[in-house]
């Protein structure tokens, strides 16, 4: 049996803590479909074999045949074997249109048809509400969209304390009666006080403090169970289909498939794969979330690929190769690949989406119907003056100057005395200072005319200003040059010929700097640039970015994120999309060019640290750093609240971590590729609106076991990387700058890093951020990284920050030019520095 075969009995053992806990007993009486295959009196020699999963299936005790299971009886090759009637299919090929009024959550479609109302339709909106009697064409399409179906609704009586008594006169709304409710809209204001122990503001008075009464009746709006969620902005992801075989990487039919098998009776669905792996010394593994199924076969031996075809569709799964290696998963395409392709393409949708919405609210503000909105009947927390001009001035004014206590409404001033006593000890908070503001809700109107409470806010006040801050409007900072005599400024360039080589040393003397960095991979550009330099009286030092593949180099197996993208793909798809500005030029980033890179595991890797060990080692070399260490998708604790600036979808199209000998390694220890590992964090089902449902049967895996999937997956990555840059540190064999390993994204990415000495014998260090105090002392570097393109608006804050860095930077600093090409560096660097 070979090696490989030997660990993927070995990870079988991995994977009984992802073992699916069985459904719980019904309280009627059930019947359990190994008793249903029993009274069927199967006769093996005559009829053939048979095999079925889940002997331990129930369905209720008066049920006859397997479709009470939900089963029906299939054959493959020489083998009868029952199988789900149904399968799941996610399709994550998007290729329908999107939708995107489809795609929007209630509460915005709720402000499109604002913004498309009249006079006399806003008077009763703000009043009794509007229905769809009131309304024309599209505007009757929207409504529609927003009411449910039907619902049922609870009658509360208010008591002294503030508390709800139901009073037995619930009631519903049928479908033939929902056209005539109505949906009102109303404001609300909200006091926020600066928290003591925190930074910030917490809100002290909000929508529910002051509307109601002891005494009065409030309707309450029953919540329906959530509903399976199958599409998004109109295009079907989620759907049932009979079930039949999948497209595989392993053909059954194969002759190196025509082993004959002894089957035991029971057994594990892994069991029984390692067995017919072995049987015919093709490395084969299961998921581990099916791989504790029981087995039942009614038999004794049957061939091979038959035994894995039967195995496939009575778990509605298939064979997955990577590498040389099968894998028994879901589908040939991962869960978790799909999971973030869907989330990058709805995100791409909800901000076309968003870019409607923001119009829609500054045309629902410039109406006078806006103007007009009331707040609730009976709501006793509504402005006084002193309220209204401190609001109607908050975009001039700021949040800075907010109100004194004694500038409120009394019964404002004893809400706020009573919430200030109520959190003295788990959150005290100032009332000296209150930042007041409003909201706008919306509520469903029976069609008795009752009103129901809030069904939720349409945000704040400020949403619906006609004006606003528009980032894009903003001057570009004006750029100067920088002097950088007598600072602990150095240049670093890339370069790859013997000109680029001689250039880069004549632009480090131009400009005043001591020091040029070459990103290079040419003994000889190294050689006539220390000769040049020792002319010029500077020195010269080697950047290394070790997994940036080497020019020509044939990469077998590159690093590719989980969309099965290249470092460069992932760059394109990332720069292309709707949210690049947003992502990329509102806060300024300077971006660095992709370049094609190696994993740890790329056989090519021997070769390229033997090269930058030589190159390191060249007489005249000063210094040695190696940057850029970790690719990002290698941090030991991935943030699962996204990175601090990338949204979620961004950043996981480009974490990088998914060559294939990776991906096979990883599956044979722990019974998973890590395609199938899926990012909770994305398409969250905490969000309604933005939600779908893509469990699968039979590789469903509870929360527990899918973050320790995540967390092992993590290390793993983690672990392959630091050993390789552990690897090539030792055989450079010299103090250097080393750029520290991650650990947790949170703030990626970054116009500048920290890098810290390292002598061999040394851990490697570790990198929080470049406020990384642990990093900060003798012999530590800020690398402050110039991006190609700038806009001139990323261009002038990058600028500003770097003249701050050159100034008062307790360490030297590093200049990284490497994105630029020769003759964009020297216009840049007459641009941005003094000449000497």
């Amino acid at each position: 049996m070979s090696s490989l075969v030997t660990s993927v009995a070995t990870a079988l053992g991995a994977c009984t803590l992802l073992t699916m806990a069985p459904n719980p007993a019904q309280d009627a009486p059930r019947t359990t479909l190994s008793q249903q295959v029993g009274a069927m009196h199967w006769d093996a020699e005559k009829k053939g074999s048979l095999l079925y999963i889940d002997p331990d299936l129930s369905a209720p005790h008066d049920a006859s045949g397997l479709a009470a299971f939900d089963r029906h009886m299939a054959c493959c090759g020489g083998i009868n074997v029952i199988v789900p009637t149904e399968m799941v299919l996610i399709d994550a090929s998007l290729s329908d249109q999107a939708n995107l009024f489809e795609g929007l959550s209630r509460s915005d479609k709720i402000v499109y048809l604002m913004s498309t109302l009249t006079e006399g339709q806003w008077r009763k909106a703000n009043t009794k509400g509007i229905t769809l009697a009131d309304l024309q064409g599209d505007q009757r399409a929207a409504l529609a969209s927003i009411l449910p179906k039907s619902f049922k609704y609870d009658c509360y009586q208010v008591n002294p304390d503030g508390s709800l008594k139901g009073q037995g006169l619930d009631g519903e709304v049928g479908s033939d009666d929902i056209s005539q409710v109505g949906i009102r809209f109303y404001r609300s204001l909200y006091l926020m006080v600066r928290m003591l122990n925190a930074n910030g503001y917490t809100a002290a008075i909000n929508d529910s403090s002051g509307k109601h009464s002891p005494g009065d009746t409030v309707i309450y709006r029953e919540l329906g169970a959530n509903e399976s969620r199958t599409s998004l902005f109109g295009v079907t992801i989620r759907s049932i289909a009979p079930n039949g075989q999948k497209p595989s990487d392993l053909n059954y039919r194969d002759s190196g498939l025509d082993t004959i098998v002894d089957v035991p009776k029971t057994a594990t669905v892994g069991q029984l794969v390692a067995m017919t792996s072995h049987a015919v010394n093709t490395p084969i593994v299961v998921d581990c979330r099916a791989a504790q199924r029981k087995v039942v076969f009614l038999g004794e031996h049957a061939r091979a690929g038959d035994l894995l075809q039967a195995i496939a569709l009575a778990l509605t799964a298939t064979y997955r190769r990577i590498g040389n290696t099968y894998d028994l998963t879901s589908d040939l395409a991962g869960i978790g690949e799909r999971r973030a392709r869907i989330a990058f393409w709805y995100d791409e949708a909800k901000t076309a989406a968003e870019e409607r919405r923001d119009r829609w609210f500054r045309e629902s503000g410039a109406k006078d119907g806006y103007e007009d909105m009331a707040y609730a009947a009976g709501d006793k927390n509504v402005p006084n003056d002193a309220i209204k001009q401190w609001i109607s001035a908050k975009d001039v004014r700021g949040e800075s100057d907010g109100l004194s206590l004694s500038e409120l409404p009394s019964n404002l001033q004893d809400q706020l005395n009573a919430f200030a006593t109520k959190v003295s000890d788990s959150q005290p908070v100032r009332i000296d200072h209150v930042i007041p503001g409003e909201q706008v809700f919306w509520n469903y109107v029976l069609p008795d005319g009752r009103q129901l409470e809030t069904e939720g806010s349409l945000g704040s006040a400020e949403f619906f200003a006609n004006h606003g801050y528009d980032w894009k409007s903003e001057r570009p900072i004006p750029i100067s040059p920088i002097d950088v005599s007598g600072k602990h400024a150095s240049l670093v360039l890339r370069v790859a010929d013997k000109e680029g080589a001689i250039g880069a040393v004549d632009s480090a003397v131009r400009h005043g700097f001591t020091k040029v960095w070459l990103q290079t991979t040419r003994s000889d550009c190294l050689d006539i640039a220390i000769a040049e330099a020792k002319r010029s009286g500077i020195s010269v030092g080697l950047l290394v970015r070790p997994w940036e593949s080497m020019p020509g180099q044939l990469v077998k197996d590159p690093d590719k994120t989980i969309l099965g993208e290249t470092a460069v793909q992932a760059s394109i798809r990332r720069l292309t999309s709707l949210r690049a500005e947003e992502q990329f030029e509102r806060p300024r980033i300077p971006l660095m060019p992709a370049f094609p890179t190696l994993g740890p595991t790329d056989p090519a890797l021997s070769a390229q640290w033997n090269l930058i060990s030589k190159l390191a080692g060249e007489a005249g070399v000063d210094e040695v750093s190696l940057c850029d260490t970790e690719p990002p998708g290698y941090e030991l604790k991935l943030e699962q609240n996204g990175s601090g600036i990338y949204d979620r979808s961004m950043a996981v199209a480009g974490d990088l971590g998914y060559p294939r000998a990776m991906r096979e390694q990883f599956l044979v220890q722990n019974g998973v590729d890590p395609i199938d590992i899926e990012n909770e964090t994305l398409l969250p089902s905490s969000n309604p609106e933005g939600s779908v449902d893509l469990t699968l049967p039979f590789f469903a895996a509870d929360r527990a076991a899918a973050d320790d999937l995540t967390k092992r997956w993590a290390a793993f990555c983690s672990e392959s990387c630091a050993f390789q840059i552990k690897r090539l540190a030792n055989q450079i064999g010299k103090p250097m700058l080393i750029e520290g390993a991650r650990i947790s994204r949170d703030g990626e990415p970054e116009g500048a890093v920290l890098l810290s000495s390292w002598s061999p014998g040394q851990d490697l260090p570790t990198y929080l951020g470049p406020g990384d105090r642990n990093l900060i002392g003798a012999g530590s570097a800020l690398m402050v990284h110039l991006g190609y393109p700038m806009s001139p608006r990323v261009a002038g804050s990058v600028w500003q920050d770097l003249v701050g860095k050159v100034q008062s930077s307790p360490q030297p600093v590093m200049i990284d030019m490497t994105a630029y090409p020769p003759v964009e560096w020297k216009k840049t660097l007459d641009l941005w520095f003094v000449k000497k």
